[in-house]
């Protein structure tokens, strides 16, 4: 979900636990370009690594408390 504004909406409608996979999606594309064509697979982790794990978890707990709505995140890098 690109916005808080979006995910909040989704956080705020329904009552059942929502089960998210969570990276920051900005700091992602930022580190995407940092990537040359044809790295290898093992560059993975660095373009996504524990700071975008981090960043998109406090932005979910935040949003979550704020709609009163439980979540279980699927997994964090």
């Amino acid at each position: 979900v690109p916005d808080d504004e979006t995910l909040g909406r989704i956080l705020h409608n329904g009552y059942r636990r929502v089960a998210i996979h969570a990276e920051d999606e900005p700091r992602l594309n930022a580190r995407k370009q940092s990537v040359k064509a044809g790295t290898h697979v093992r560059e993975h982790c660095n373009v996504r690594d524990v700071e975008s794990g981090r960043l998109a978890v406090e932005r979910l707990m935040r949003l979550a408390v704020q709609h009163n709505r439980r979540v279980h995140v699927l997994h964090i890098s």
